[in-house]
């Protein structure tokens, strides 16, 4: 088997993983969302873990998680600052 033959048979299983890998992130995170509805369980056990896999193999998608991580730091530090004036702490 030639080195070409066989970059070339690994790129098409490389593919056909990444879209079973994004196939499944989704998965996660439709199951996440579904769950969430119900009373008592947590979908964000399952939407996390979606989202990463989504962000493993997609630019766009780890670019998005990047941005919500600093909107949810800000948004946590300023209602932190918030609190601690008003409880006087």
């Amino acid at each position: 088997m030639s080195y070409y033959h066989h970059r070339k048979t690994k790129r098409r299983e490389h593919r056909a993983l990444n879209i079973l890998y994004i196939l499944a992130g989704i998965g996660l995170i439709v199951v996440g969302a579904s769950l969430s509805l119900v009373p008592g369980v947590p979908g964000i056990v399952l939407g996390v873990p979606g989202l990463a896999m989504l962000a493993a193999r997609s630019k766009t998608f780890a670019r998005l998680l990047d941005f919500a991580e600093v909107l949810a730091r800000r948004i946590y530090k300023r209602g932190r600052a918030w609190f601690s004036q008003e409880t006087g702490k």
